[in-house]
Formats: structure tokens, sequence, C-alpha cells
């Protein structure tokens, strides 16, 4: 309807509304909002100039929401050039400390259980940094098949991070390493209740925003077995055995992890702190490939 129309209307029906009848111009305001915002009541009826700042608000939200996304979608880039080299620098440095554990060293003192513990890390890493990769180049990381793809990656990648640090954990038993009494049953139990909350769909891994609460929930067990794994190789073993450098790189990746698990969601820039935390899971490679 025209807005003639929308007055005549709104003068006969009150707008929806069951106020005391109003003066004609403001009638003509609440047609003319009725008609552009299906606002139905003109009880209070603003100025034109509150009108005016409302509507330029709601185009500057909507602005700013469409270069967000636009910046999150965005493929390619000098972003992307350097988040690909350190990823495939990652993989590939993962990928050969473990082929190196395997086939070096003859087998003694938990050797190939490290090069299994790598490459178990490096399959979980692989499964959300390769997705990753081919989402930066391939209409950015914005995209629900992006979410998706990536969230499963996560999940591949958290389950993987829990065998890392069992695996661990034996290969310093392997060598001598002195546990308390029932510390390897307290350390199966944090792995199997960090494996478990991971798998519960509430985590929803697939949205763009999974809810903060489950990543406090399924981490507490796995910050848990990370320390332990790390008290035990610093306590538990000799001290001329070299494993015991892997202490010093566990306590870097987890310094680095936490403040990305506690305050990631409203401060996404420290997501950063990944990048040093991989370079703690080479660093552990490095001293395991001198033991």
């Amino acid at each position: 309807m025209d807005t003639r129309t929308a007055a005549k209307t709104a003068a006969k029906t009150n707008v929806g509304c069951s106020c005391s009848p109003q003066p004609k111009f403001l009638f003509f305001v609440a047609a003319k909002r009725q008609q552009g915002t299906n606002v139905g009541c003109s009880c209070s009826p603003q100025p034109k100039f509150l009108f005016f700042v409302a509507a330029k608000r709601q185009q500057s939200t909507k602005e700013g929401g469409a270069r967000a996304a636009g910046r999150e979608g965005r493929a390619g880039g000098p972003r992307a050039l350097a988040e690909t080299g350190f990823d495939m620098l990652y993989l590939a440095a993962v990928l050969t400390a473990g082929v190196l554990l395997l086939t070096t060293g003859g087998g003694a003192g938990g050797r190939p259980l490290l090069g299994v513990a790598a490459l178990v890390l490096w399959g979980g890493d692989a499964c959300h940094l390769l997705p990753r990769v081919w989402f930066l180049w391939r209409g950015g990381l914005g995209g629900a098949r992006a979410a998706a793809a990536l969230g499963a990656g996560k999940l591949i990648a958290s389950l993987t991070m829990t065998a890392f640090y069992l695996l661990l954990w034996q290969a310093a038993l392997l060598r001598g390493a002195v546990a308390p009494a029932g510390a390897t049953e307290a350390v199966y139990t944090l792995a199997l209740s960090r494996a478990l909350l991971c798998l519960l769909p509430q985590n929803r891994w697939a949205d763009r925003q999974p809810p903060p609460r489950w990543a406090l929930w399924r981490n507490a067990p796995f910050v848990l077995l990370g320390l332990a794994v790390g008290l035990l190789l610093a306590m538990g073993l000799p001290p001329e055995d070299p494993l015991r450098g892997l202490w010093p790189a566990i306590m870097a990746s987890f310094a680095c992890y936490l403040p990305v698990i506690l305050f990631a969601g409203r401060r996404p820039a420290l997501g950063v702190l990944m990048l040093p935390k991989s370079c703690a899971y080479v660093a552990m490679l490095i001293a395991a490939l001198r033991a």
C-alpha cells in the first residue's frame, strides 16, 4: 500500500494498538514506520532524527558484519601463505622425527614407541591442518563446509594428542621411570575421560563457534594428563636420561595452550599461541631423537 492508504488504515485501526487517539500527523509517522519496518503501534512516535540515527546504526552494523565475514571468508593472501608454510614445515618435521625414531636406534629404550607416538601426533594434526590449508586457499574459513571439516579435524587431533601423551607415559616406564602407586591407573582414567568428553555431541564440533564451556570441560583432564607426564619425565627418570629433556617442552606447550582454552573465545588473537605450541611439540621430538 502507498503512504496515504497506510495512513488512512492506521487512522481507522489505530495501527493495531489500543492507545488513545493520536493527532493525524502521528498516524502518518506510524504508517510510515509500519510500511518500512512493520511496526504495528504508534503509542510512542519518535522524532525523525532518531529514526535517522537508528537507520544509520543498523546500516553500520550490517556493513561491519559484512566486513568481518569478508575477512574470515577471504581466500589466499599473505596470511594464508604464512600459515601454509608453517603448517607444512611442522607436519614435515613431525613425520621425519617419527620415521627416524622407528628406523634408527635398534629399538632400544622405548624408541619405537616414541616413533609411534610421533606418527600418531602427525596423523591427528594432519587431519586438522590440511583441511585448514585447503580452505585458506579455496573459499576461506568462514563457510559451513569449512567449519564442519575443521571441526572433524579438531576432534581427531584431540583424540590423537591424548594417545600421544599416553604413549609418552609408557615409553618413560619402559626406560625405567618410577611412577607413584596408582599413577598409571589415574593417567589412563584421565585419558579415557578426555576421549569420552570429546565424543559427546554437546561439543558441537561442526559449529563455527562451539560452546566454550565444553572446551573447558574436555580440556581439564587433558591438562592434568599432560602435567602428569611432564612430572614423570622430570622426576621419575634418572638424571642422565636424555628423555628428561621433554618435560620443559611439555610445560611450554601447555603454557601456550591454556590461554587459548580460557580466553580465545573472547580474544581470538590468542589463537596465535598455537604456533609456539606446535614448536614445543617439535622440541619434544628432537629431545626424543637424542634418547
